[in-house]
């Protein structure tokens, strides 16, 4: 037995970069508010506190150059000569969200469509888990799917810094490490373990800011070998466990995180090797009635999903713990292929960014799955929750990432519906909160700057109108955003995502 996974097709990324690319290229406005605010101070504020703290109400946020200079009572903090207030009564303010698995593209896609879309929603920090192309840079079937380079990278970084672009904090990847068939755009094919470590120096010399490992089947040498020259070098080693390693492997191996919940569920059965053993032996010859093939093959995805279980991974979940093996579950890229049929996209408003064509190919994607694997794939979602649940609950950390541009993942929207699929899963909302805010500071180490609300940190701040802890889709309910220290109240946010539609029009 080989359990499906949403497809994740190089073609219809290609499809949906080329439109934006093509539609993109005759508009180049400038961004609204891109020079440095004044100072700014954020008055009768309520502070949520995403360490575990209580709320602070009625404060008054001094920034002053991109940094928290202040922070007391309204009635008695001062508000400095010239700056900019803003009326916070009845609002609540949060640290700025970060997506832990994110995508960059080309320079116009990232600068009209998917850095917009982040700011309007808030996020002012991404993990960007293609960030360093260095071969394989393109689609076979078109040139305009283009993952960054490191290069690119830091002309963004700098843009930013300087004020002339708007966009987020970037953490940059290494290339996809693939095996030498894979064709996924962003790979580097390595073939040995010398290459493997070959791979990582490079990765090294170039600046990046983590290893990131991708396919499925790179062979276990291979994945053993980088991991090692990783942490020779110095450099965090990130991405999917291949099919060749258990989780447990991998993270003695020192692997810090691991995306998209790959090989959990099977390392919480006892039942998945004895049942996948069957899988492979069921008659699947021409004279075996089709129908009695897949009675079968539901019998034992029926029996493999009911066995596994947060409770029965509670050593590998306190394993996790003990190496400080961080999990980035992407539940909001996995959930169209179990729920889209009957619901549609996550948030319909999202579409209004995606090109018509693109839209119609998810449709069509999805519409070739069938019934019995939508079954299998909802109960496998569940199933995922539950885990979710359990390493919370256990201890694991988690982070907040949407992995944008795959069927019915946009950028920004995704990550408010992963929030949202957390608190499904058990979280609190203040939990969920925490997976996008000091959760991800306290993975990267940079605690001491941002992740919370509080004097001394970067000014990257988000004002929304309800309070989140009472209900996390209270996160999409957004005033302003303070992003390194400039001031975008509702219409420069609201121009933002007119510039992002535009773009693909």
């Amino acid at each position: 037995m080989r359990l499906r996974r949403s497809p994740r097709s190089p073609a219809l990324a290609a499809l949906l970069l080329l439109t934006l690319g093509a539609l993109a290229c005759g508009r180049r406005d400038g961004p609204p508010s891109s020079a440095p605010s004044p100072r700014i101070a954020i008055v009768h504020a309520t502070i949520v506190d995403v360490t575990g703290g209580p709320a602070v109400q009625d404060q008054t946020v001094v920034i002053d150059r991109g940094r928290i200079t202040g922070i007391g009572p309204a009635a008695t903090t001062a508000i400095p000569a010239g700056a900019d207030v803003v009326d916070a009564t009845g609002r609540y303010l949060i640290p700025g969200l970060w997506d832990m698995h994110a995508h960059s593209w080309t320079d116009r896609q990232t600068r009209e469509n998917i850095f917009p879309l982040y700011v309007a929603f808030g996020v002012t920090g991404v993990r960007d888990m293609t960030a360093d192309c260095l071969t394989i840079c393109a689609d076979r079937d078109s040139t305009f799917w283009r993952p960054p380079t490191i290069t690119l990278i830091r002309a963004w970084r700098a843009d930013i810094a300087a004020g002339r672009l708007l966009g987020p904090w970037i953490v940059a990847s290494s290339a996809q490490m693939d095996r030498g068939d894979n064709p996924w755009p962003g790979s580097e094919h390595v073939r040995s373990e010398v290459e493997a470590r070959a791979m990582v120096r490079t990765a090294r010399q170039r600046g990046v800011d983590f290893i990131k490992v991708h396919d499925d089947r790179l062979p276990r040498e291979i994945f053993f070998a980088a991991a090692d020259e990783a942490r020779r070098v110095g450099l965090r080693f990130d991405g999917h466990v291949p099919e060749s390693v258990t989780p447990a492997e991998a993270s003695d191996a020192g692997q810090r995180s691991m995306e998209h919940l790959r090989r959990l569920p099977e390392a919480c059965s006892p039942l998945t090797d004895s049942l996948f053993a069957r899988w492979d032996a069921v008659d699947t010859s021409s004279t075996t009635p089709r129908d009695s093939i897949r009675a079968i093959q539901i019998g034992l995805e029926d029996a493999w999903i009911s066995s596994v279980s947060a409770a029965r991974c509670a050593p590998l979940f306190a394993r996790f713990v003990r190496n400080g093996t961080w999990h980035v579950p992407t539940l909001a890229v996995l959930w169209p292929y179990a729920f889209h049929p009957d619901s549609g996209p996550a948030d319909k408003a999202s579409l209004a960014y995606v090109p018509n064509v693109v839209r119609l190919e998810w449709e069509k994607r999805l519409g070739a799955v069938s019934s019995a694997d939508f079954r299998f794939d909802r109960a496998l979602f569940r199933t995922r929750l539950e885990l979710v649940h359990g390493m919370v609950r256990a201890g694991v950390g988690v982070l907040a990432g949407s992995d944008p541009t795959n069927e019915y993942v946009v950028a920004g929207f995704g990550l408010h519906h992963e929030l949202r699929l957390f608190v499904e899963a058990g979280l609190s909302p203040l939990e969920a909160l925490q997976t996008a805010t000091i959760a991800p500071a306290r993975f990267l180490g940079r605690e001491n700057e941002t992740g919370s609300v509080a004097v001394g940190k970067l000014a990257d701040l988000v004002l929304l109108d309800a309070d989140p802890v009472a209900d996390i889709r209270n996160v999409s309910r957004i005033q302003a955003v303070v992003l390194h220290g400039r001031l975008l109240r509702r219409p420069a946010l609201d121009q933002l995502l007119s510039r992002a539609a535009s773009a693909v029009r």
